[in-house]
């Protein structure tokens, strides 16, 4: 997840603000700041961690990557067609939208979700239990999420820039599925009944949520569903996931097989090919799967010294990209 010109920006000075979280203590407000800083991200970007010092970087190709001014912010979302992102400074939450960082002054807050056009994000506040809270960036207001079904443990995402989908249980009606919740209507609507099993796996990619289904034998099924309602196999056997990218018409399975290891597949036409054996010999399963400018698969193998190392795999094969071992994180970039 351009502008051009020179845009000319006046100090804002805030006198007050005040909002209503209803069922939540988590309060938010616009940081003062004189100029700000146009950071700029691109897909395959990451974050290195040196003690307590981080270090952005935006992938150039396999032979290089440039480091990007941050201003002490670590970033862990960027939505590309808004600039909208997210990040942490200390113990700090902030979002950051047209330029204004909002900082969240709840501090047991995770699972930032921006929404596809960048207008809100979505996140849990831990106060004694999970709560979802929609932020709505254009009124700078935030509220709880007023869903009846349970949503199980944090499988939800976006589905449009209006609708949250998760996975969930309805006690009352006994319903177990997955579900969408309108944000502008507050309406939740059941979308696909699951009879037999339950969902391991759940994200939102161009368009289509995909999730793994799976029974109580143990058998997973990959599967992608659109705005529609359609739903699509995308994968049979599958035991265990991890992430999903998708690449054009390549999609990349971070998981195991069934009658296989834990690796890197690319499924096409419905089977999952293995694409990674002994280099590196070992995968940071943890630090996920990232999709870079060029198309490209990048993931992160892990060394001896329990370190990771930044991999590129395309067409010419698998390639080792960063010049050191060390503590890399993934910028989710949408």
């Amino acid at each position: 997840m351009k502008r051009k010109g020179t845009i000319l920006f006046y100090r804002l000075f805030i006198l007050s603000i005040s909002f209503l979280l209803v069922g939540c203590k988590a309060q938010i407000k616009i940081e003062e700041k004189p100029l700000a800083l146009k950071v700029k991200i691109s897909r395959g970007a990451f974050v290195k961690q040196e003690g307590e010092n981080f270090d952005t970087f935006n992938f150039i190709n396999e032979y290089d990557y440039e480091g990007v001014d941050t201003e002490d912010k670590v970033i862990n979302n960027f939505n590309l067609l808004s600039n909208t992102y997210t990040y942490f400074r200390g113990t700090n939450y902030f979002i950051n939208y047209k330029d204004n960082d909002i900082k969240v002054e709840e501090e047991n807050v995770s699972n930032f979700k921006i929404s596809p056009k960048g207008n809100y994000v979505f996140y849990f506040a831990n106060n004694e239990y999970l709560q979802p809270i929609n932020f709505n960036l254009e009124e700078n207001t935030s509220e709880l999420i007023e869903n009846k079904a349970i949503i199980s443990g944090k499988f939800i995402d976006w589905f449009n820039d209006d609708q949250l989908i998760f996975y969930g249980i309805d006690v009352e009606n006994k319903v177990n599925g997955i579900f969408t919740y309108d944000i502008v209507t507050k309406k939740e609507a059941l979308l696909y009944e699951i009879n037999n099993g339950f969902i391991s796996f759940l994200e939102y990619i161009d368009g289509k949520v995909y999730f793994v289904q799976k029974d109580f034998d143990d058998n997973g099924v990959l599967k992608s569903i659109d705005e529609e309602g359609n739903i699509k196999e995308v994968c049979l056997d599958i035991t265990e996931i991890s992430d999903v990218e998708v690449s054009d018409e390549k999609i990349y399975v971070l998981g195991k097989i069934k009658n296989n290891v834990y690796s890197i597949y690319e499924v096409s036409t419905g089977v999952a090919h293995r694409i990674v054996y002994d280099f590196p010999s070992s995968i940071n399963i943890e630090k996920g799967l990232s999709i870079n400018e060029n198309g490209e698969l990048m993931f992160m193998g892990l060394t001896n010294n329990k370190k990771s190392e930044i991999y590129n795999y395309s067409d010419d094969g698998i390639a080792l990209i960063s010049k050191s071992e060390g503590e890399y994180n993934f910028i989710n970039v949408k």
